[in-house]
């Protein structure tokens, strides 16, 4: 069996200073062998810092397998949800640097009759970059519709 982790466990303490290259030390001491990234956790999104992490998470024998991306499909105005789209498309490329091959992204926050089709309809535009970029969207199953 295979334990991960995200970094949002240790959100309070990244707040407080906690260096995302410490992380992948600090779970293979207790045999986690996968990590999760939460982007808004990042303090940097550039390719060359995440590349940097990665190799760091890959010498303590860690495998960074998804990144997470804070998103609203759910919009009701169509520009707004079309920059959340524009959003998550942007992390491909990072989880890539990542070595992830897994995006978790989330349904969002409205839950009017009309949530679910712009939920459907924003992960159908990114299904074929996914698929192109070998990556997999993951939907979270917390908060707004996704939780019913």
């Amino acid at each position: 069996m295979k334990i991960a982790v995200s970094t949002w466990s240790f959100h309070r303490n990244i707040k407080k200073g906690l260096n995302h290259f410490e992380i992948p030390d600090l779970i293979s001491g207790f045999q986690v062998k996968a990590l999760e990234i939460v982007e808004d956790l990042l303090p940097k999104k550039e390719l060359s810092y995440l590349n940097k992490l990665r190799q760091k998470a890959e010498k303590a024998g860690v495998k960074i397998i998804c990144l997470a991306v804070s998103n609203d499909f759910t919009l009701k105005n169509e520009g707004k949800r079309k920059n959340e789209i524009a959003k998550v498309r942007t992390s491909f490329a990072r989880a890539k640097a990542l070595g992830a091959r897994l995006i978790r992204i989330f349904a969002g926050k409205n839950t009017d009759e009309k949530a679910v089709e712009r939920l459907i309809k924003s992960i159908k535009e990114l299904l074929p970059t996914a698929k192109e970029e070998k990556l997999t969207l993951v939907l979270e199953n917390h908060g707004g519709i996704s939780e019913d």
